[in-house]
């Protein structure tokens, strides 16, 4: 098992990323007592975050691990011992109502990081454990289905859409994302969840 964990180096996602960085700190044993390998990455280039996926393609089973997300220990051991292809641990995504162009404010709810495509083309949150589209906050992809797929998506040099292009393929395959619950804090607003 290779626990991936992409981040940036820009002093501006550190308030972001502290917490992490303690769990981390604070479970790297256990982690490493399970006989499993930690890639923590720094991204400088835009690129970076998918020149290391790719690299790491077909090498092991993969938990991708970003740096905004606060796991749990007891996440990512149901990760690593679920039995299906492509899994997501559930995040809040981003809060309802909230318009980054505009700046509006939001109220405190916040939108599921799985989503389903409804009969009528519409994206909706996902309500069983069964989602179409994830967000990679907390993901695994196990070997078989890296062995079995050559990874068939375009490069792009962009970090910030890697998860969607990825979707978008495995959708194209005919495969969905086993969606796993609670959902893990996401730090990517200053209030957490």
């Amino acid at each position: 098992m290779i626990l991936f964990h992409p981040f940036s180096p820009d002093p501006a996602y550190l308030e972001r990323r502290s917490e992490t960085i303690d769990w981390l700190v604070n479970n790297s044993v256990n982690i490493l007592d399970l006989g499993w390998e930690i890639i923590t990455y720094p991204c400088e280039k835009t690129s970076d975050y998918e020149d290391k996926f790719r690299e790491l393609w077909g090498k092991d089973d993969l938990i991708i691990w970003e740096h905004d997300i606060v796991p749990t220990m007891e996440a990512i051991i149901r990760l690593a011992e679920c039995e299906y292809d492509l899994c997501v641990n559930d995040y809040p995504f981003w809060r309802l109502g909230y318009q980054p162009i505009y700046g509006k404010p939001a109220p405190l709810k916040y939108r599921s990081s799985c989503r389903n495509v409804a009969e009528d083309g519409s994206r909706q949150d996902s309500v069983d454990e069964w989602a179409d589209y994830v967000g990679f906050g907390l993901t695994k992809i196990n070997r078989k289905f890296q062995v079995e797929h050559e990874l068939g998506m375009v490069h792009e040099d962009r970090w910030d859409n890697l998860d969607t292009r990825f979707c978008r393929w495995t959708y194209s395959l005919g495969y969905r994302w086993h969606v796993h619950r609670p959902m893990v804090k996401h730090n990517h607003y200053p209030e957490g969840r």
